[in-house]
Formats: C-alpha cells, structure tokens, sequence
C-alpha cells in the first residue's frame, strides 16, 4: 500500500472532538505523494512529509525530495552547493523571490537536520549559507527595485531551473 493511500485512510478515519482539527493535513499528504517514489521505513518517511513545505513550492519540494532521496539512498544527506548570484543589472523583485526559494532550502535542510542529526551533516554550512542569502536579501530591500518586465509565471520555470541547478 502507498504510504500516501495509507495516510488517505488515515485522514478518512481520523476522529476528533469538534473543537479539534487535523492541522496541515493537506500539505502532509502532497508531500507523500512527491515523495511516493522513495522507499523508507514509515516512520522516516512520516517525518519528511511533515517536513513545513508547502506543495506549490516547486524549489523547496524538489530540495525534499532530493533530501529524502540521499537519505534513503545513503544515510547520509550533505548540504548541497548554493551560488548566490549578483544580480545582473538592478535588483527585482524575482531576484529577491529566487533568494527566498534558496533560503527555503536551507529552512528544510535544518528542519530535517533537528530531527536526523546522524545524517544531516552540514548543518553549519547550510546555516551560513542561510545568513548569507538573508543578508543579501537585507541589502537588496535596503535598496530600490526595478520593476521585472518578465511575466510573473515565468517565476515557475525560474524556479525549475534553479532546482535543477542545484539538484
């Protein structure tokens, strides 16, 4: 049974008293499904669908899933390289979107590095890699934007790239 069919039955058959709910299942189950391909003990993998990645975040779903992959594959999940990009001319507004799609990748690097410390080994690296893109994102806010003149659902395939790139 897919582990994403098995958290569905679970979800249908979930009681709770009125004043309860079931928090973020929708996300935990998406996660499921883009991580139905890696085989883990369910338990392991209960922990990476919770992992706080919202399923229309194509840069930090494919950082999950990537993530989970080694892990399942070796045991051990080592930061990946980031190159943080001057921007080519003035700073936009995509430029700072695609500084925040990197800084998610270093949140769900250290999301999962809390719970599998044996096997998320670069917690430093992904930390100053955090502080790096936070602080270019400072710099670039203290300044003024130019407007983007490409269409806003190129973003997408941006971040497409961008996880290819790094994964």
């Amino acid at each position: 049974l897919p582990f994403a069919e098995l958290l569905e039955r679970f979800l249908k058959m979930a009681a709770v008293p009125p004043e309860y709910f079931l928090a973020r299942a929708d996300n935990i189950l998406e996660n499921a499904r883009s991580l139905s391909d890696v085989r883990m003990p369910p338990g392991e993998k209960l922990v990476f669908t919770q992992t706080p990645v919202a399923p229309s975040d194509i840069l930090a779903t494919s950082a999950l899933h990537d993530f989970a992959s080694r892990y399942a594959g070796t045991g051990n999940v080592y930061f990946p390289h980031i190159v943080i990009s001057e921007p080519t001319m003035a700073v936009t507004p995509r430029h700072i979107l695609e500084l925040e799609g990197l800084h998610k990748i270093c949140d769900v690097y250290k999301w999962l590095a809390v719970r599998f410390p044996e096997a998320f080994l670069d917690i430093a690296k992904a930390e100053k890699t955090r502080q790096e893109i936070s602080g270019r994102i400072a710099q670039y806010l203290r300044q003024p934007l130019s407007p983007d003149l490409e269409e806003a659902a190129s973003s997408d395939e941006t971040f497409a790239n961008l996880a290819a790139a790094i994964f």
